[in-house]
């Protein structure tokens, strides 16, 4: 507990030495991936990421049901659990079935851990197939928008998507930018995959929710090591009415963009690209998420006209505090390399290392930075701290080159006056558009 109390109250004057003796003893493993928060013990953190996130404590993957929650870590993290923590998912969920491990860790993995060949494979592709119904979606990807996956660059959230090229049904070779100016749903996906067949009814069923998106739907080069019907009965066989929808296109996905893409060969795996071809979200399974897509159909585009400039996205990495790294690309900035824990939200008097309120701008907080403002305007700023308690970070910042700057991810905002009616559509209209869209109000 010692070493936990360090870490939490003490961070900033920790040395070098001290922090990673304490990160030593504490552990990886007792930090929840979503809000960072430091607990004692797994059991601890597993149960918190759970109930206030639904989420994955190893990951950060997001899912519906614990069930799934549980089935997803046995498949994925076995040898990150400790056995107390094994013994209790297996108590509640039974062994693993081949359905599972299918689902969890694709054909390749699953036949080499359940030690069966590719002609028991095809055998048992009625079972293994029967064994997906109850999967969680993103427990295909270990991670999710509002996860905290550590992988960055041109597929992940944040960030500008990166290029693709395919080839639609009607043989047309078609690249993901020529839909620049549009929001797209970019869905890569394995015919033989029954969580894919679920999300095309799915988007079927709710095809007039979602005029406003473009799918690609597109199969993943070498359709994820199984056989499977072609795109286009796959598209016939489980969505006959979107298959010549005037916002779908459905094709096979180059094996060069199948590499950038889906390294990991996953049967399913979309992402949510708005119109100035930034990735909003990254998870799977549609039939799960649907509510997501709808509502970014349903909203006004995320990265259309907002209050503020856009800023090109840098790399979210974490890194240690007071180490180096290149150089921000705005004042204040909007994205980038940041501390392992975010700042806690309201009011301060004093500066905070830009470090640390960058990962609350990931989290999609507002971090509001003045400079030699008046007694006023300091008042009118503490009641934004306290009409926007969970979202908002307000900070001195001797750095600024305007008395008040408002920044979101990847979004900035400079006043020479204080301007609450501004100021308050910026939070509105900013908030939680990030890779890990976790403020509250």
């Amino acid at each position: 507990m010692l070493y936990t109390h360090w870490l939490e109250a003490h961070e900033d004057d920790l040395t070098a030495e001290d922090r990673k003796r304490a990160e030593s003893k504490v552990g990886d493993g007792t930090v929840c991936p979503v809000c960072d928060q430091r607990f004692a013990s797994e059991t601890a953190v597993h149960d918190h990421t759970w109930n206030a996130h639904g989420a994955c404590h190893v990951c950060g993957a997001d899912f519906d049901t614990q069930n799934a929650l549980f089935t997803h870590q046995l498949a994925v993290h076995a040898e990150a659990l400790s056995r107390e923590t094994r013994d209790r998912l297996e108590e509640a969920v039974g062994p693993l079935t081949f359905g599972n491990r299918l689902a969890h860790q694709g054909p390749i993995d699953a036949v080499t851990n359940t030690r069966l060949s590719r002609r028991k494979l095809l055998a048992g592709g009625a079972i293994a197939t029967a064994g997906l119904g109850g999967v969680a979606a993103d427990s295909l990807l270990g991670s999710s928008a509002s996860s905290v996956s550590r992988e960055r660059g041109g597929t992940s959230p944040g960030a500008t998507a990166a290029p693709a090229t395919f080839t639609t049904v009607d043989g047309e070779e078609k690249q993901l930018a020529d839909y620049r100016g549009q929001k797209v749903m970019f869905w890569v996906f394995a015919t033989w995959c029954p969580s894919c067949k679920e999300g095309a009814r799915a988007l079927q069923a709710n095809k007039d929710k979602l005029q406003d998106v473009t799918f690609l739907g597109l199969k993943t080069d070498g359709n994820a090591g199984y056989d499977g019907p072609s795109v286009s009965e796959f598209a016939q066989q489980n969505a006959p009415e979107l298959v010549d929808a005037d916002n779908w296109v459905w094709g096979d996905l180059s094996a060069e963009s199948t590499r950038v893409w889906n390294p990991q060969d996953r049967p399913d795996i979309f992402w949510l690209i708005d119109a100035e071809g930034t990735i909003q979200a990254k998870t799977a399974a549609p039939a799960a998420r649907i509510d997501r897509i709808i509502q970014f159909a349903q909203a006004e585009n995320p990265g259309g006209d907002r209050p503020g400039e856009s800023i090109e996205i840098q790399p979210a990495e974490h890194i240690q505090q007071g180490a180096n790294h290149p150089e921000y690309n705005s004042n204040p900035p909007t994205s980038g390399w940041h501390y392992s824990r975010p700042a806690e939200w309201g009011f301060y008097d004093q500066a905070l290392p830009d470090e640390r309120v960058v990962h609350n701008l990931e989290h999609g907080g507002i971090w509001i930075t003045h400079k030699n403002v008046s007694d006023s305007t300091l008042s009118q700023l503490q009641q934004l701290a306290t009409d926007y308690p969970k979202s908002v970070v307000i900070t001195q910042r001797s750095e600024n080159d305007a008395p008040l700057a408002v920044a979101s991810w990847g979004q900035l905002m400079k006043l020479q006056s204080f301007d609450r009616e501004r100021i308050v559509e910026f939070i509105e209209q900013n908030r939680n558009r990030s890779p890990e869209p976790i403020a509250g109000e």
